[in-house]
């Protein structure tokens, strides 16, 4: 009976080991650069002067998931709002990747800070485009 036990004990130690190993968000591997061109983002929230307007710009026909943002490995993105592209051209890393610079060098040229970045949480603060054809300065969360 006591192998039994021991033997029982050991089973349940390695699958205890097992599951404490796991780790679904495993960040810490993939560079800056994979985990933001890992897919395309979609709108979560709007956050503006440190408040959540996800709600409140609802009203003027603004909506988070409205937008999608799609960086690519080769350096190319684009911005889209209901599905209609809005913005597209080049990104790169700076501010040693804390920012995203998009059409560097152009009249188009935009600093997008990142407040957050995971393989699936992505909040980036900035002037973005609206529907209307204008900007606004706000923090968009994404996720994917």
């Amino acid at each position: 009976m006591n192998k039994l036990n021991l033997f029982t004990l050991f089973f349940a130690s390695l699958f205890m080991l097992t599951l404490v190993s796991c780790d679904k968000d495993d960040d810490k591997d993939l560079s800056k650069t994979e985990l933001l061109t890992g897919g395309e983002w979609t709108g979560d929230q709007i956050w503006m002067l440190g408040n959540n307007m996800t709600e409140t710009l609802k009203n003027y026909g603004v909506t988070a998931s409205q937008i999608q943002l799609d960086f690519k490995k080769d350096g190319s993105y684009t911005i889209k709002s209901e599905g209609e592209v809005m913005q597209d051209g080049a990104w790169e890393f700076s501010t040693g990747e804390k920012e995203i610079t998009t059409d560097k060098g152009t009249s188009d040229e935009n600093k997008y800070e990142i407040n957050k970045l995971t393989s699936s949480e992505l909040h980036l603060e900035g002037l973005f485009p609206i529907g209307d054809g204008s900007e606004m300065s706000m923090e968009i969360r994404l996720k994917r």
